[in-house]
């Protein structure tokens, strides 16, 4: 039975040409072939068949071991493989120890065409394993030739929210915020949002929307981020600040620049300026250490020095978000345009929370919960979201007495409350 890379050179389309080159790769590490003879078979397979996908990865003038290797990355793509192991991908291509070796301590060095080219990204796990390549958003774009439309499913990074997957959900906020979300959702219209940067370059001033969402925690500052996506059709890059500050040395540097590197590669694919949402920013945004520390607290202020630098120069839109504000280094608070602080929802507030979520109960019984537990938005969806479960588990509707039940859980400090005056 012949195998797939002993097959006919003319494959009928790109997808089984890069299915060819992949299993060139799986004879590689049986040692069926050697590196020279896998790449003399990919070199003219593709030489043969001129497809406008092969005609691209060409023009990039890379090496025949590094186009074989963004075609290996392209066909795990294809297959929902979006992170590739290294020595896995490295042992497919080099016969020898040595040729492996020098390889791996090209990328792991950030030294080799396919990083310095910004094709491929690396992401380091640990020192030992786990070390794994993934393609650049910018390198995706290669896929958008005609030949492979028929094998593309949808692009979307892994850290992106499409507008169409965020659920409807009424907020209900004090009138300054309330007033503050209405001025930026309307901003963020594209019309307007094109209209005003287009005036601020004009007047020579920053075009960029830098807003910063500060306040107690559960007080709805990352889903007010959600619904202002959903309701002007953006779409959301949240940043990962576990990805951003690695254990390795000169790493973290790269991600924290990369952040805003991918984002502005991301929105030109993008109908509109996506949202750049960086969640508990008091991580990256803190105080910076004074000059003579410890390494790590040298590595965090180049860290910073670089997001107060991209932040200078911002052209799109980011909303950041803390609980901590106070730890804010004060060179982070000018470079926001916009700083909006979200408070404990007032008493009036608290009922209509709680007439949105309960509408069952009575006005009455709003207006007591509302007086006599000082909850945020976020804390009332956990008690909704218990009394929905018991409803499951019960087979009944929960009543006034559960509610309580489950506001008194939710606190840690249990409140001796009034009795009810409106009960019988």
């Amino acid at each position: 039975m012949k195998n797939k890379a002993d097959e006919t050179k003319h494959v009928p389309d790109v997808f089984e040409l890069l299915e060819y080159a992949y299993n060139l790769g799986i004879e590689r590490k049986e040692k069926t072939i050697t590196t020279a003879e896998l790449l003399d078979k990919f070199n003219e397979i593709i030489s043969v068949n001129h497809f406008p996908f092969v005609e691209k990865v060409l023009e990039i003038g890379l090496g025949d071991e590094d186009n074989y290797m963004l075609c290996y990355l392209f066909w795990k793509y294809l297959n929902g493989v979006y992170s590739v192991d290294l020595e896995t991908a490295v042992n497919g291509i080099f016969d020898t120890v040595h040729k492996r070796f020098a390889y791996r301590k090209e990328i792991l060095q950030n030294s080799h065409p396919l990083i310095d080219k910004g094709l491929v990204m690396l992401e380091l796990k640990t020192p030992l394993n786990d070390t794994t390549l993934r393609l650049e958003n910018k390198t995706l774009q290669l896929l958008k030739t005609r030949d492979l439309e028929p094998f593309i499913l949808i692009k979307k990074k892994d850290n992106v929210i499409l507008p169409s997957d965020i659920h409807q959900k009424k907020l209900v906020f004090n009138p300054l915020e309330t007033d503050h979300l209405r001025k930026l959702n309307h901003a963020f219209q594209d019309e307007n949002l094109q209209a005003i940067q287009n005036r601020l370059i004009q007047k020579s001033l920053p075009a960029g929307f830098t807003v910063l969402f500060y306040g107690d925690p559960g007080t709805g500052k990352t889903e007010s981020v959600y619904q202002l996506a959903r309701q002007t059709k953006r779409e959301i890059m949240q940043v990962n600040l576990s990805e951003s500050k690695t254990k390795w040395f000169g790493e973290s540097e790269r991600m924290a620049g990369k952040i805003f590197t991918d984002y502005y590669s991301y929105s030109k694919d993008c109908r509109m300026q996506p949202i750049l949402l960086v969640n508990e920013a008091d991580g990256l945004f803190s105080r910076r250490k004074e000059a003579g520390t410890s390494s790590v607290d040298q590595t965090e202020n180049t860290i910073q020095n670089i997001f107060l630098q991209a932040l200078e120069t911002f052209s799109g839109i980011l909303i950041a978000t803390t609980n901590m504000a106070g730890n804010f280094d004060h060179a982070f608070e000018r470079r926001f345009l916009y700083k909006i602080n979200f408070t404990k929802p007032d008493l009036t507030v608290r009922a209509q929370i709680w007439k949105i979520k309960l509408p069952a109960l009575t006005r009455k019984e709003h207006a007591w919960l509302a007086d006599e537990y000082n909850f945020t938005g976020a804390q009332i969806d956990n008690i909704v979201r218990k009394l929905e479960i018991e409803s499951i588990l019960e087979g009944s509707t929960p009543t006034f007495s559960q509610v309580l039940s489950c506001c008194n859980e939710e606190l840690i400090e249990k409140p001796h409350y009034r009795k009810i005056g409106f009960r019988a």
